[in-house]
């Protein structure tokens, strides 16, 4: 596969290149690309609002088939310290929801540092990292192109 983007975006909507797919022989997205949307939606809308994403819940209802995607939100609550918001995947031009999720937003304090969390330790520079295979090639060979390659 040659294509370096899981979605080519294209105004508000979201066209899926064969990176989005699943290995399911029925032409659907792979969850984790669909997920991705949805975060990368709340945190935009967050960064907007001066608010950060504490929450992310998604429903995936049914398979999604590999075809462009609109994202649409609304603020089911907004206020000056936590908001809920509402995020949705349709295919482009149709209204019915394939997926939803909700966020919560929190006012960013960065007064108080850190809590339960421990240090993380930095990532792994990307030239130290050897390739390896997450699927053998006998079952690639069977399955359809995607995210799981």
């Amino acid at each position: 596969m040659s294509q370096e983007a899981i979605y080519e975006r294209r105004g508000d909507v979201f066209f899926p290149t064969e990176w989005a797919g699943s290995p399911r022989p029925n032409g659907s997205q792979h969850g984790g690309p669909l997920n991705a949307l949805f975060a990368r939606s709340a945190e935009q809308v967050a960064q907007e609002a001066g608010l950060q994403v504490a929450r992310l819940t998604v429903d995936l209802f049914k398979p999604v088939p590999i075809e462009p995607l609109a994202c649409r939100y609304r603020f089911a609550r907004r206020g000056r310290r936590i908001a809920n918001l509402e995020i949705e995947l349709s295919l482009e031009g149709k209204e019915t929801a394939l997926s939803k999720a909700t966020a919560v937003l929190l006012k960013r304090r960065d007064d108080l540092g850190r809590t339960f969390q421990p240090e993380t330790p930095p990532a792994p520079r990307l030239e130290d990292l050897q390739a390896g295979e997450f699927m053998p090639t006998s079952l690639r060979k069977s399955i359809p192109p995607g995210f799981h390659f």
